[in-house]
């Protein structure tokens, strides 16, 4: 499942949550403030990012700067910085959005775009395997829209090799190219 941490009042997070809903991702929406990532989650969003743990903080945050956080950062460990974003959603940098696979931090709509098609199709594969013989033609025409996208994007070489996802088989479904 897709969790997204986000701050109601925050215009960057209500941008998200729109584009989420455009690209019909699902997702369970926290409030990042009433009830913020735990340590554990945090350190997650990082191995999965592969992004350093200081892309974590609301750099332009009040809270941030009240607490004087940028001078203090260079002399802490990975752990302390890690209990100090937990300890307040606030300081944490949002959206922040966290699946089984994706961490994205922050919100730019080029990064979200490749991400989010990812993981529809991921979300599509599970109706796909749950759904009624109705469900799956609807989704396998759906896989060809998507799938028509990539052959398009690949064709003007767009695409670099290591993030071709598939090709489309005969009855609508891809086969995963050997890489």
């Amino acid at each position: 499942m897709v969790k997204v941490y986000c701050y109601p009042k925050c215009s960057t997070c209500r941008k998200a949550i729109k584009y989420l809903n455009e690209q019909m991702v699902e997702y369970d929406l926290t409030d990042i403030k009433e009830d913020n990532p735990d340590k554990k989650t945090l350190k997650e969003a990082i191995d999965i990012s592969g992004l350093p743990i200081k892309k974590l903080f609301n750099t332009s945050g009040n809270l941030y700067k009240e607490m004087k956080i940028s001078s203090k950062l260079p002399s802490m460990s990975e752990d302390e910085m890690l209990e100090l974003l937990s300890s307040d959603g606030m300081l944490v940098k949002r959206p922040l959005l966290i699946s089984d696979n994706y961490a994205l931090i922050g919100f730019k709509e080029d990064q979200w775009k490749e991400v989010l098609r990812l993981i529809r199709i991921e979300q599509m594969e599970e109706r796909f395997d749950r759904g009624t013989d109705e469900d799956k033609i609807i989704l396998s025409s759906y896989y060809e829209t998507l799938w028509k996208d990539d052959f398009e994007a690949d064709e003007k070489g767009l695409i670099p090799k290591d993030m071709k996802r598939g090709v489309l088989s005969e009855d609508g479904l891809y086969n995963l190219l050997q890489q």
